[in-house]
């Protein structure tokens, strides 16, 4: 179990992420938080991600962003999820009152030029976590839940490896 940034970030049932992502605060926290549910990515990997990123059938995680910066990766994903991002794309056109590039950040920061941090996301994460009551997770955790989920489902090893970057 996780305590203090050591050790394992906690395995979380659907149940138990469909209850932490609602809980988080509504808009950049809970889309950022779905895109690493659904794609098993890190939470550096998906705040990091660009509108021109984002295909219907899948997220391309560049190699500019992926750990070790090895090589890109495409997950695919679920129309549900593609359908999320689309519509957190337009609120977003509609609070800049203007399209937005396909270079722009999907998730903007307080700055409005560079992504979110990573402890922007953990800030808000630990005020949910504690309020919720649960212990030892992190945001590590919606990727272990994810590629747990996928293995529990029979998804051979060697797709979770290409879908994790391992």
């Amino acid at each position: 179990m996780k305590t203090n940034r050591n050790g394992q970030a906690l395995v979380l049932s659907t149940t138990e992420l469909d209850l932490l992502i609602n809980e988080l605060p509504a808009g950049v926290h809970t889309v950022l938080a779905s895109v690493c549910r659904r794609t098993g990515c890190r939470i550096s990997e998906a705040r990091q991600l660009k509108w021109e990123n984002i295909f219907p059938t899948g997220i391309t995680f560049p190699k500019q962003v992926v750990k070790n910066k090895l090589e890109s990766r495409t997950i695919p994903i679920f129309p549900n999820l593609y359908d999320l991002l689309m519509e957190w794309k337009q609120e977003q056109e509609l609070i800049k009152g203007e399209q937005l590039s396909p270079g722009a950040w999907v998730f903007v920061g307080r700055s409005g030029d560079k992504p979110i941090s990573r402890q922007a996301h953990g800030k808000q994460l630990k005020k949910t976590i504690e309020r919720l009551g649960f212990m030892g997770v992190s945001s590590h955790s919606y990727r272990r839940s994810a590629l747990s989920s996928a293995s529990s489902k029979g998804l051979p090893l060697r797709a979770i490896q290409a879908l994790s970057g391992h």
